[in-house]
């Protein structure tokens, strides 16, 4: 119901933020914005078939160890500057 409901679509959450939060996180607003899951069809759709044909199920499954570790580092790296035990 989430999927189709257009109150979160990448518009709809644009309008959600309050305007001292898009100041402190514009640069990280800019990059979302270009990540597939922050637009809307057709956009969103087109980039979804490149991510399609590029990561097989096959293919995904041969990287998943590599995956993994890379996740593990990063949630660690997090971990460690947010001061988490």
């Amino acid at each position: 119901m989430v999927l189709g409901d257009p109150r979160f679509s990448s518009k709809g959450a644009a309008r959600l933020s309050r305007p001292d939060q898009q100041e402190n996180h514009s640069a990280l607003a800019r990059n979302l914005a270009r990540n597939m899951i922050r637009n809307d069809p057709p956009e969103h759709t087109r980039l979804q078939n490149h991510v399609n044909r590029a990561f097989t199920p096959c293919l995904v499954e041969r990287l998943r160890h590599r995956i993994e570790e890379l996740t593990n580092s990063l949630l660690d790296r997090y971990k460690l500057q947010e001061g988490w035990r």
